[in-house]
């Protein structure tokens, strides 16, 4: 099997804090199913009677909405809630950076608010775990890397 090596940190320039790694393994792990969004396209297109089809006259990426599974981690029921509420307040900014770095190879990705949702029933409040469920509204187009 390879490894592969994945970094997932979002700014908190808003909170005045620093980077917030979600995929340390220590208080936060990204989850299967998470990433690999769609991007369309809105798309501006004629037609006439004269001619089959239509031709498209301008064309534009619509915003991505980018889902994103968290587990997180704490060794009591406090600590796994200061986890949460410190990623439910780098997700709630108005507009953050998500920085995705596979095997060295990185993207910076412009994101606004985000809505979440969270599981912390039976065995995961056992376990002092909980899952974040995140929906991110981020740019089809990197700030810092190529597509």
């Amino acid at each position: 099997m390879v490894d592969v090596d994945l970094d997932v940190q979002l700014t908190r320039t808003q909170l005045g804090l620093g980077y917030l790694n979600i995929n340390d393994h220590v208080n936060y792990a990204i989850a299967p199913g998470s990433f690999g969004a769609q991007v369309t396209w809105q798309r501006n297109q004629v037609g006439s009677i004269y001619q089959d089809d239509e031709i498209t006259t301008y064309r534009k990426r619509n915003k991505v909405m980018e889902n994103i599974i968290v587990e997180v981690f704490g060794d009591n029921n406090v600590e796994v809630q200061g986890n949460v509420d410190a990623l439910i307040a780098a997700v709630l900014q108005s507009n953050f950076d998500i920085l995705i770095s596979v095997n060295g190879v990185y993207r910076v990705y412009a994101c606004e608010t985000a809505d979440y949702g969270m599981k912390w029933e039976g065995n995961r409040f056992v376990a002092n775990q909980f899952q974040v469920n995140l929906t991110v509204p981020r740019s089809p187009v990197p700030k810092v890397g190529v597509l």
